[in-house]
């Protein structure tokens, strides 16, 4: 797994430098139905692979596209330097230049710069501007902003507007329209519906509270939450085992001076 993640930097960086070169040109793209070959440069495209709109694109290893309006699949990866649409299949990743309509799948990671309608699936982690759709990823999604977003991950989601985040640790947004649900931390601006141990929300509730009961089992809790849910992190004790371990303590204490005294007078 090391070996294809470094030929993927290797990729990458080689990629990057196509993508450079070919950035600044003016021509207009040039429509063909179908893009194959190993690895860019290595395609019926050619070293001109990003000046070409591609129905679909299918290399052994990797390929670079300048458009992509069906399918795009690869061994290793998939770079477009403006949209993607369809579907993207990458074994490690696949990069968007602009938009991407349609679903991206990656064993690590999905990159789209503008805006994503649709969905984005990888391994590892997710990245979009816009996203209009589902991010789902092992470790983490960010995602610039996005009403109608869900995003879904392992460990962290993080967004400006969402509409529901699921996370297995922490969640961070400026405006959350829907839930937030989250393994440990919730953090927003604005959140109604947070479901998480912590919640912090700027426009919400937080406070803290100490109880007792007949049984002397005081309770200190945190209450923090939006204006309809919240949660609850609490730390108790029954005083009543306090109060034996403390007269133990007092008793042998006790017995320990009077031995002190009898030994040395």
């Amino acid at each position: 797994m090391n070996t294809k993640i470094l030929m993927a930097l290797v990729l990458f960086s080689g990629f990057t430098n196509g993508f450079a070169q070919q950035k600044n040109d003016s021509l207009q793209l040039i429509y063909r139905p179908a893009d194959i070959g190993i690895i860019y440069p290595i395609s019926t495209n050619g070293r001109f692979a990003g000046r070409y709109d591609n129905t679909v694109s299918f290399q052994l290893l990797a390929g670079l596209s300048g458009r992509v309006s069906a399918c795009a699949v690869a061994g290793i990866g998939n770079v477009v330097k403006e949209n993607g649409n369809g579907v993207l299949i990458g074994g490690l990743f696949n990069i968007i230049g602009h938009e991407a309509t349609g679903a991206q799948f990656s064993g690590i990671v999905n990159i789209t710069k503008d805006t994503t309608l649709g969905a984005q699936v990888a391994g590892v982690y997710n990245q979009s501007g816009n996203l209009e759709g589902m991010q789902l990823a092992g470790v983490g999604n960010v995602a610039r902003k996005g009403s109608k977003a869900v995003q879904v991950a392992g460990v962290f989601n993080r967004a400006e507007i969402v509409h529901s985040q699921i996370a297995g640790l922490v969640n961070i947004a400026h405006q959350v329209n829907g839930v937030q649900l989250a393994g440990l931390v919730n953090i927003a601006d604005s959140s109604d519906y947070p479901i998480g141990f912590i919640n912090l929300i700027k426009s919400g509730e937080k406070s803290v509270g100490i109880s007792t009961d007949e049984h002397l089992n005081g309770m200190v809790s945190f209450y923090s939450g939006g204006r309809v849910l919240y949660g609850i992190l609490g730390l108790g004790y029954n005083l009543k085992k306090a109060i034996s371990i403390f007269t133990r303590c007092k008793e042998v204490l006790g017995r320990i001076c009077l031995e002190k005294e009898r030994v040395y007078g």
